[in-house]
């Protein structure tokens, strides 16, 4: 259990070097910022929620306009969390071309990881970002991981996710 989580802890330091490196560097010049896409999920709890989407309602009052219809048609809540779909992050400020919580504790923790994050020990990249280059990524890995071996696939149901398994 240990050595699984060393090796958890190690990959996560790897991808967030490499984010910091490879892909965040290349979010001033993106075409497609992934803030600005429709398509990407936003995971909330309650606290995030409300400063994103300036919320004046109290939980149940917001859960309760979720569940009749009333409420913003992007959010939906999930046990205890709110998923934001379907329309751009409202924190993205498009004519500075940049986040206006990425150095926020309001900013969700999605938004760090994305593009490349870990699903258990399996690494998942996000083709939707341009800066992603899997075959970089893999490379990077097999240096800095010597002697380990890595098996590169696409998701056939989500194709642009790539995984990189261990």
């Amino acid at each position: 259990m240990k050595k699984r989580f060393t090796q958890t802890k190690s990959l996560q330091n790897t991808l967030s070097r490499y984010q910091a490196q490879v892909i965040i560097p290349h979010c001033r010049r993106c075409l497609k910022p992934c803030c600005n896409l429709t398509e990407v999920v936003l995971d909330f709890d309650w606290r995030r929620l409300v400063p994103f989407y300036q919320i004046d309602l109290g939980q149940h009052a917001f859960d309760r306009s979720l569940r009749d219809g009333s409420g913003p048609a992007h959010i939906r809540k999930q046990d205890d969390r709110y998923y934001a779909h379907g329309s751009p992050c409202p924190a993205y400020n498009s004519s500075q071309r940049r986040c206006n919580y990425y150095q926020s504790s309001a900013k969700p923790s999605n938004c760090s990881d994305f593009p490349i994050y870990l699903d258990g020990l399996s690494i998942v990249a996000d083709k939707r970002c341009e800066a992603v280059n899997e075959t970089d990524l893999l490379d990077t890995l097999t240096r800095i991981f010597t002697g380990r071996r890595f098996n590169m696939h696409t998701n056939r149901q989500l194709p642009q996710l790539v995984y990189i398994d261990m």
